[in-house]
């Protein structure tokens, strides 16, 4: 019972949240399905220095990165200043470690990741942006810990169309857990 409020709930939350974060448009046609890969896939498909376009899930709005490094996961930039601009109007005006869920297209393939809007590091690029960003996929570790990363786990899977099935394999102190995290991806900045 407890845990079957707890997803009640939490629909109910997420439900609000992205309705509010679509601002009432109509999400993009795509006609073909996304394809959950693990990193060690993603890796290969994209080296270093290519370049590929991220899509935003809830606002379906797009701009072209270029991979810059990243070896548990994909650390890249904006292509250009035009890119920059379109990936701060997604994140509102303002850079933030609030995870999205996100595809990535590469050639004709969409894969589901997780992304955070804030500059950190180097960056090389003549953007505007001044570092790089992250992009993590199925199977993605962080620098520092190298242990994956809950929050963009749950961005994964929400791109993945994977997120109900994960959530109905859990406790609910488990699903109280991913609740607070995800509370916390959709009102940090």
């Amino acid at each position: 019972m407890k845990k079957t409020l707890l997803l009640i709930f939490l629909f109910i939350f997420l439900s609000q949240k992205q309705a509010l974060a679509v601002n009432d448009q109509p999400r993009p046609y795509i006609s073909f399905q996304p394809d959950l890969l693990s990193w060690d896939e993603v890796n290969e498909m994209i080296p270093r220095k290519s370049t590929f376009t991220v899509i935003d899930i809830d606002s379906g709005q797009s701009f072209k990165v270029q991979r810059r490094a990243g070896s548990g996961h994909a650390d890249v930039q904006p292509l250009t200043k035009n890119d920059t601009k379109m990936m701060k109007n997604i994140y509102n005006g303002k850079w933030s470690w609030r995870r999205r869920a996100v595809f990535i297209l590469v050639d004709d393939r969409l894969i589901p990741a997780s992304m955070h809007g804030m500059p950190h590091g180097a960056g090389a690029i003549q953007n505007g942006f001044p570092g790089h960003f992250c992009i993590h996929f199925s199977g993605s570790t962080t620098h520092r810990t190298r242990k994956f990363d809950l929050s963009h786990h749950v961005m994964i899977l929400k791109a993945g169309g994977k997120f109900d099935d994960y959530i109905a394999t859990l406790s609910a102190k488990e699903i109280l857990n991913i609740f607070l995290i995800t509370t916390k991806i959709m009102t940090s900045n």
